[in-house]
């Protein structure tokens, strides 16, 4: 009993000395963040006393500088390749709409779309026109295959665009201008006086119009890089010479007959009262001539 009594003695003695070790630790760490934080408060202190310049009045974006981009890391966009792919076919088909119908179901089919679709009728009964499909980058050379079994090819023209170059620069550019950004936003925050607001709200608009501009494009760019273009021009076969037979020949100069006849008919219509007109008129004074002669003799 005594032995368990001084075991139990010991474990106690044991476990105040972790305890009054462990509060001295705290104690310390305390102490230590107390001195860190008063030191930052410190350095703090004079950088806003550079920025409110009220004495001199300078406007704070001289005080602090022009900006330099290259001052600041741009995040790394990636390597990956980014290739704006587009092509142009012209197809001969014997039906026009049936040909239409199909290349817009060949882009539904690869989870494309139909972008632009028109149709005209010409002088010799036949249709032609323009069936403009985007379908997404991977499925564009399966999508071509299956376009061009629609007819006789004509003409056909693929393009491939690289813009991995501009694709990079844009996304850094951009990366730029919002920690440029970022700093005039803490510059607006200490401004002092009108003067300086003023003037870091307006660069802030110019710096926030490039910022959309660059997206905006970056935008046009992704959209155009995953979806590419397709243009289709479809026109049915036209006559290769057209036929002039012996019964044409006839038909045609009876016809032209028949108009020249149509003419001189309407025009005898026209000048007969006209005629009438005038030998009544011829009648009329030569009857009074011939009274006046009789009275005088």
């Amino acid at each position: 009993m005594n032995k368990n009594i001084k075991v139990m003695l010991i474990f106690l003695v044991i476990l105040a000395v972790l305890t009054a070790t462990g509060c001295a630790n705290q104690s310390s760490e305390g102490s230590t963040e107390n001195v860190k934080s008063s030191g930052i408060a410190g350095q703090m202190m004079p950088s806003r006393q550079v920025a409110y310049d009220t004495v001199s009045e300078e406007p704070m974006l001289e005080s602090y500088g022009e900006y330099d981009e290259s001052a600041v890391p741009a995040k790394d966009p990636g390597t990956e390749t980014k290739i704006i792919r587009t092509a142009y076919l012209s197809i001969e088909v014997e039906d026009y709409f049936l040909a239409s119908q199909k290349a817009e179901e060949y882009a539904k089919k690869y989870g494309g779309y139909v972008s632009n679709s028109d149709v005209s009728l010409d002088s010799n009964d036949k249709h032609s026109g323009t069936v403009t499909i985007r379908v997404p980058e991977l499925h564009f050379d399966a999508a071509i295959t299956e376009i061009t079994a629609l007819g006789e090819i004509k003409s056909k023209n693929v393009n491939g665009n690289d813009v991995t170059e501009e694709y990079i620069d844009l996304q850094s550019r951009i990366n730029n201008s919002k920690a440029h950004e970022t700093r005039l936003i803490e510059l607006y925050s200490k401004a002092t006086n009108v003067k300086e607001m003023m003037q870091v709200e307006n660069e802030l608009a110019r710096v926030r119009g490039e910022i959309e501009s660059m997206e905006g494009r970056l935008r046009y760019m992704s959209d155009r890089v995953q979806m590419s273009t397709i243009t289709v021009n479809l026109y049915e076969e036209q006559p290769a010479v057209k036929e002039w037979g012996l019964w044409d020949s006839i038909k045609t100069s009876f016809n032209n007959f028949l108009a020249s006849l149509r003419w001189v008919i309407e025009l005898i219509g026209w000048l007969l009262p006209l005629a009438i007109a005038g030998v009544l008129i011829w009648l009329g004074v030569r009857w009074g001539i011939r009274k006046v002669k009789k009275r005088q003799k």
